[in-house]
């Protein structure tokens, strides 16, 4: 080989190793930014929700979740009408609206939610339940109609404590101003 091969060499050699570089470079910098935007997001979402603020309301929304195939609520969703329950029981609210979506399993989440409440001991009557409650958007947009049928204000929205951010959102995108939550 000549020297001038040689050197033409060493220069493809070094151009390569700059480009696998500045990509390493780059790759390091998004996953940074991925990393920095994830961890925010994340600390915010659980401080919102911690910072969860029961108050007295026309309605509390219990949202849904899974129902086992058994027919009995998910852990999570047991959580939130254990939730739901106290915040009855305590007196911020005298109706409690159950809401969620038909389970690929054949349950109607919303109708095992309410089921579990009246085992508890709620009145059948305080509760309203509400299947179409596909995801929380659908919720608030439903809870909407709700508060304008029955003349309500003020919404008590229980959730686990890392879906109540989402929840404010889409009720406040309705226009809902009057809004309290506990998990």
């Amino acid at each position: 080989m000549t020297d001038e091969g040689e050197i033409k060499n060493s220069k493809l050699k070094i151009q390569n190793a700059e480009r696998k570089g500045a990509i390493r470079r780059r790759l390091a910098y998004v996953a940074a930014v991925s990393f920095l935007w994830f961890g925010t997001h994340l600390v915010c979402i659980t401080i919102d929700g911690f910072s969860a603020k029961a108050g007295k309301a026309d309605v509390a929304v219990i949202l849904g979740n899974k129902v086992e195939d058994d027919g009995r609520p998910s852990p999570m969703l047991q959580g939130r009408l254990d939730a739901g329950i106290k915040v009855y029981r305590a007196g911020l609210t005298k109706t409690l609206v159950t809401s969620g979506w038909p389970e690929p399993n054949g349950y109607k989440e919303a109708e095992v939610m309410r089921d579990y409440l009246v085992a508890q001991g709620v009145p059948a009557a305080d509760i309203v339940v509400d299947n179409a409650g596909r995801n929380t958007f659908c919720t608030a947009q439903n809870t909407l109609k709700l508060l304008r049928e029955r003349g309500w204000k003020s919404v008590l929205i229980v959730s686990d404590f890392s879906h109540l951010s989402r929840c404010k959102l889409a009720y406040r995108r309705f226009g809902m101003s009057e809004l309290f939550t506990a998990h």
